[in-house]
């Protein structure tokens, strides 16, 4: 199975107000999203769509990084609370990878 672009991604300004492209950290074009003069999304519809490929390959990473933390956590709670404890931090920052990447998608700052 092929392999992404290298993240993070990246969109550039509106090139003359119909597109916009999505480039990974290394400069490998990935993608662009066109507004041409035709009926279609509206504008701020077009780059919400833009914003969520450009956080793709977050979101994917906090999604692997979440499947892997909860199979940590299954064996954790067989072995009782003190075991849970030690899990704090990493469930913690598996939260605010999910929540920045969402906050990314989203066109927030996080």
């Amino acid at each position: 199975m092929a392999h992404h672009s290298r993240a993070p991604w990246h969109g550039n300004e509106r090139l003359a107000g119909h597109v916009r492209t999505i480039w990974s950290d290394d400069g490998t074009f990935v993608a662009a999203v066109v507004h041409p003069d035709i009926p279609t999304a509206p504008l701020d519809e077009q780059e919400a769509n833009g914003r969520l490929l450009i956080a793709a390959p977050d979101l994917l990473a906090a999604c692997k990084r979440y499947q892997q933390f909860i199979g940590t956590i299954e064996e954790a709670v067989n072995n009782g609370p003190e075991a849970m404890d030690a899990h704090y931090d990493t469930m913690t920052a598996v939260f605010n990878q999910a929540r920045a990447a969402i906050a990314k998608a989203e066109g927030r700052e996080e």
